[in-house]
C-alpha cells in the first residue's frame, strides 16, 4: 500500500492545496488525483506516496489533521491509483 485516499477536503482544493498538505512526503510521479464530478471537487482525492512506509507515516501524522485551518481530513489506506477509477 503506497496510495492514501482523503476524504472531507474542501471543495475548493487543488492539487497545490494538497501538496502543501503533504509538506514533508515524499510523493510518487503520479502524485495526486482529485476526484472530480460534473465538474465540480467532490471531496475525495487519491495520493501515491513513493514508499509503504511513507504512506504509513502519512496516515499517523494527516489523519484527522486540520486542512488550511478549515476541515479535518480523514486520511486512510488505499489501492494504488491504477486501480481506482477516479476521474
Amino acid at each position: 500500500m503506497r496510495c492514501v485516499k482523503l476524504q472531507g477536503l474542501p471543495y475548493k482544493s487543488t492539487k497545490q492545496t494538497l501538496i502543501e498538505f503533504f509538506a514533508g512526503f515524499d510523493l510518487s510521479k503520479k502524485d495526486i488525483i482529485l476526484d472530480i464530478e460534473r465538474g465540480k471537487l467532490t471531496g475525495y482525492a487519491m495520493v501515491e506516496l513513493k514508499t509503504e512506509a511513507e504512506a504509513v507515516r502519512a496516515i499517523e501524522e494527516l489523519n484527522k489533521k486540520e486542512i488550511r485551518g478549515k476541515r479535518w481530513i480523514g486520511v486512510s489506506a488505499a489501492q494504488l491509483l491504477e486501480d481506482y477509477p477516479m476521474k
